[in-house]
């Protein structure tokens, strides 16, 4: 059987993500990028135990 892969990786501690977090009160995660929006909810709030309202997803030149 193979291993499944993490969706979520890690938080970000940017500067920007920061102040995102406080002004609109939302969380800022690197995820896989095959991670589908509704794989990253269901993840979220398995890990997390709370109601994930909407996920907004962002590819940059980076990856």
């Amino acid at each position: 059987m193979e291993a499944k892969e993490e969706v979520l990786l890690y938080p970000l501690h940017t500067e920007k993500a920061l102040a995102y977090i406080e002004k609109y009160n939302t969380l800022v995660f690197i995820v896989r990028r095959t991670a589908t929006k509704l794989e990253i909810k269901e993840e979220f709030e398995k890990r997390f135990g709370v109601k994930v309202e909407e996920v907004r997803t962002l590819i940059t030149p980076r990856g």
